[in-house]
Formats: C-alpha cells, structure tokens, sequence
C-alpha cells in the first residue's frame, strides 16, 4: 500500500513523463476579492494563468526539478496540507499535512512543519516515507543549495533563533542568540543573510557556517534575496529620515546600499539572469518589476498581489554549480565528506 502510495504522490506531482519547459514564469498570490489565489504569469505580465482559485496559503515555493509550485492550503476544519500544481496550470497533487513545504534541491526529500510545536519532518519524495528530523521544532526550514543542511528558525525554545542541522543527523547548531528573521542561503551554501531588528542592532547580518558574522547595514531592513551570482542581496529598507519608507535597495558585500525604486516596496525576488527584480509596491498591492541596472518600474498585474516567487531556466543549477561543500561545524576539517545517501554519516 505504501508503495501504491508513494507512486501516485510522484507521478502526480512530476506527471511521469516529460513536461515542456515553460521558460520564465512569475507565481503570486492574489488576495483579491477575499481569496488566496496562486496565480502564474510571465516576466511581460501578458500571460496569466490561474493556478488554485482559493485558500492557497503563504509562503509557496518552486519545485527545483520540476515546473510545479509547492503550497499551503488550510481546509474548512482548519488543518493544513502541502500541494503541488504545475506552473502552466492543471490538477493540484495532494503530497502531505502539513505546512512550510521545502522540496530538497535534489528533489529527493522535502522539509515541512507540524503541529503545534512545530516538529519539523522529512517526506521522502520517491517512498512518501515521513520522519521527524529529530530535535528539530521551527519554521521556516531552508534547504542548502547541496541538499545536505537544513537552517530554520527555532521555536518554542530560542524562539526566532537560527539553527543548522544535517538532513542525516541528530546534531544541530545554533548560528545565532538573537532573533534572524527571513534568513536565505548564499547560492555557494558558505552562509545565510538574515534581518534583525531592534534598536542600534537592527540591520543585515551575514552569518558564516562556523557562526562567525558580518553586519551589511546599518539600518533597518527586512525580505532579503540573494541575487543568483552570490554578489548582491536585495532587501527592503525600512524607513528613516535618509530614505524613502519600505523602498527597495540592494547592496553588495562591502559596498554601500544603493535604492532601485523611489517609492515603498514588499518581498523583492530576483530573476533567474539577475537583471531584474519583482516586488509588490506598497501603495496599490500591485505586482511590478525594475531592473536592476535602473529606470523605471513596470506593472504586470493590479493589486493586491504578494509573495512573488520567479523562476525559469537555469533557476534550479545556478546554486549548485560550481559550489563547494562548506566547513560545517562540529566537523573535524573542512574536507570531511559530505553525509552519505543511507544517513550513516553525520556532521
């Protein structure tokens, strides 16, 4: 029964056949008139497709193999499952309850949360096998770009605190003793940035595998995204007396920021070449775009529409190729192998 199981999960989810390259499609939830709809269009803002008409939740994510997009839907009786759709629209694929869906890189296991106290568990996406990942209890699991570490954020206990912990394993880490909010992996897995708040520590901070860190700003900012080379993090800037309230800024490692819109802006979210990014303005909810390089920004779709996700060709390789496995502490050497497929080698 299970394998009848999970071979329905799977060729419901990557359809068991080949499916045609929808090249660069935009994903976003549109509130409008009261629902949670996942919508999909292109970079033009020209072809748009419903994907869910109700009660997708957010956040949602890509799958890294497969043109389909992960998400939360809550039923009537208030439980929580994950779903997949295709990007280009179909039958949504029920994969497990649960919410904070996180399909690994490889595409072999995917991280979510429970109950709660927020276990985090691994699904198995080949056996529909679910375990817990053991001492493990947070949101907003994120996968390393190699598929061998998880960082989430801890709950109850250090609440908002930062944490790593081998997929294999029962050790975890503790990154950081403050609150690190929106933490996202650099595309070579060697760090995450994060946004902290609160008085004269409020700013962006890298923080390295080995817990050493690097302040990027100085003042107020939340949403970070790196861009896909790895050279630059885009962010929203909270307000001061020196900025335009919310707008959107990048900065390089080392360099000063820089703002790319003159107006406020929510959850900047690169695309896949780097050139661009997507942003839901402020004043009107609605989705739009600006490159990077300047001018001005461009509407692709009314309001009110959030939590943009881009992707297309080249989105799912571009974090792995060329990376190299981190130094993860509690390791004896920066050269330790990786942990193996069976899971009988820990970090």
């Amino acid at each position: 029964m299970r394998g009848l199981l999970a071979l329905s999960i799977v060729c419901g989810f990557i359809g068991c056949s080949a499916q045609d390259d929808p090249g660069e499609r935009i994903v976003y939830l549109s509130q409008a008139g009261g629902k949670s709809a996942l919508i999909s269009i292109d970079p033009q803002g020209e072809d748009s497709r419903d994907l869910v008409a109700r009660t997708a939740d957010s956040p949602f994510h890509w799958s890294s193999r497969e043109p389909r997009v992960i998400y939360t839907a809550t039923g009537q009786q208030g439980k929580a499952g994950i779903f997949g759709v295709p990007v280009m629209g179909g039958q949504p694929v029920a994969i497990v309850d649960g919410d904070e869906g996180r399909i690994s890189p490889d595409a072999r296991q995917m991280v979510f949360g429970a109950g709660e106290m927020r276990q985090l568990k691994l699904f198995d996406m080949m056996t529909a096998e679910v375990k817990d990942l053991k001492g493990a209890n947070g949101y907003a699991p994120r996968w390393s770009p190699e598929s061998l570490y998880i960082a989430y954020q801890s709950w109850p206990r250090d609440a908002g605190y930062l944490y790593l912990q081998s997929r294999h394993g029962n050790r975890k880490v503790q990154l950081t003793r403050h609150t690190a909010n929106g933490a996202q992996w650099s595309p070579d897995g060697t760090a995450l940035v994060y946004s902290r708040s609160g008085g004269e520590a409020a700013g962006l901070y890298l923080v390295y595998l080995d817990g050493a860190s690097v302040r990027l700003t100085y003042h107020k900012a939340r949403d970070p995204q790196w861009s896909p080379d790895g050279q630059t993090i885009a962010y929203q800037r909270e307000g001061d007396e020196r900025s335009v309230n919310g707008a959107i800024y990048v900065v390089g490692i080392g360099e000063d920021p820089k703002p790319l819109t003159g107006h406020a802006g929510m959850r900047p979210q690169w695309s896949p070449s780097g050139a661009s990014l997507v942003y839901t303005r402020a004043s009107d909810k609605s989705l739009c775009r600006v490159e990077v390089a300047g001018g001005p920004s461009i509407k692709l779709a009314d309001g009110p529409a959030d939590y943009a996700q881009w992707s297309g060709p080249g989105r799912a390789t571009k974090a792995v190729a060329g990376s190299k496995s981190p130094a993860v502490p509690g390791s004896s050497s920066p050269t330790d192998p990786p942990p193996t497929p069976d899971g009988s080698d820990d970090f």
